[in-house]
Parts: C-alpha cells; sequence; structure tokens
C-alpha cells in the first residue's frame, strides 16, 4: 500500500523563503529551503557550539578551550561524527581560511589549549621544531622518558672513550647499544651534556 503524501507550505529557518514540502506522514518535515541554507545552518550551529566552549581570555589573553583535550593539553573538537579536528586549528580555518596540507598551526603563547586566533600563526614542521626549541619544550637527556643513562653516565663514558675503551665494551658495561655510545662520543646525542 503506498503511503499518502501531503504537500505544506513551509518557511526555510535560514533565509525566511516560502517553500513546499512533500513528505510522508512517516518522516520529519525539512526545515530548509535548499541545501545551501541546509549547510548554511549546519555551519552556524557548528560555530556556535565551539564558541560555548571556550573559557573568557584570561590575564595573558588566552581563550582557553575547556573541553575534550589530548594528552598533550591540545583540544579536539567534533566537526562531524565522522570528523573531529584540533581546536586550534579549526579556530584558526574559522578567523583566517584553509590551512595547506603542510602547515602547522602554532602558539605564540606557548599553551596548547589556547584557541585565541591572535595568539596563533602557521608555520612548516621546520618552524615548529625551532619554536620549540627556542621555548625550551624539546625534552632530552635525562628528562626523556625512555632514556637508560644519567648525564654523570654521559660524561662518564665520553672520558672511558677517550682513554681507550672500545665503543662496544662500554654498550655492554652500561647495558645501551654500540649505536647509543657511538652516538654520545660523537656528540649527536647528549649535546648538552659537556
Amino acid at each position: 500500500m503506498r503511503k499518502r503524501t501531503t504537500q505544506r507550505l513551509l518557511i526555510c529557518e535560514i533565509c525566511g523563503k516560502n517553500f513546499h514540502n512533500k513528505y510522508y506522514l512517516s518522516n520529519k518535515i525539512h526545515r530548509f529551503c535548499s541545501k545551501s541554507c541546509r549547510d548554511e545552518y549546519r555551519k552556524t550551529h557548528i560555530l556556535e557550539r565551539f564558541l560555548s566552549k571556550i573559557d573568557a581570555k584570561d590575564e595573558n589573553g588566552c581563550m582557553l578551550w575547556t573541553a575534550s583535550k589530548d594528552k598533550n593539553g591540545y583540544g579536539y573538537f567534533r566537526v562531524s561524527t565522522k570528523r573531529k579536528e584540533f581546536a586550534h586549528r579549526y579556530s584558526w580555518e574559522e578567523t583566517s581560511g584553509k590551512i595547506s596540507d603542510n602547515l602547522f598551526v602554532l602558539h605564540k603563547c606557548d599553551n596548547p589549549s589556547c584557541v585565541n586566533p591572535e595568539h596563533l600563526f602557521l608555520g612548516n614542521h621546520q618552524d615548529n621544531m625551532d619554536d620549540m626549541s627556542k621555548k625550551h619544550r624539546a625534552v632530552h637527556g635525562n628528562k626523556h622518558h625512555k632514556t637508560k643513562l644519567t648525564e654523570q653516565e654521559v660524561r662518564e663514558i665520553r672520558v672511558l672513550y677517550q682513554n681507550n675503551n672500545s665503543q662496544r665494551s662500554l654498550a655492554a658495561k652500561f647495558n645501551v647499544t654500540k649505536n647509543a655510545i657511538k652516538c654520545i662520543v660523537n656528540n649527536k646525542t647528549w649535546k648538552h651534556v659537556i
């Protein structure tokens, strides 16, 4: 048996135009006259949802993300059921436009949960690494969670190597790989230890 259809005059929630909606009695009534109006509503609704998850500016001018964050403190935002994005990247795109694939959104304020567009700037991978190094956020030496050696042991390795101990014997003594010893004695790692 065929379902009964009805036409009804409706008003689009975005543009205010009148439109006829054919619908089956069991389905929802459409709220928009066209796909472009529906997309405009979604974009506005997403932006409103995004703004509701931001705290007022703090003393540094940071606008802090109050919703979900990753383990490093970067906020993330669900743009749709299939796509989530870092909150600071979404903030940049809403105010400044699309981001090229090879670019990062960096923080001037060095606060990962900040989404203030005035605190954000674009840079490539090298810019990101330089910024991290300049702000002393690079984790190295005995602060790194995977390190097996202390700074004192690194100094000892360098002295023993200068006194004609082989890299292989030093690797066995300190329970690290020969390559780790090679990098230490050639100053490729632990450069901050003198």
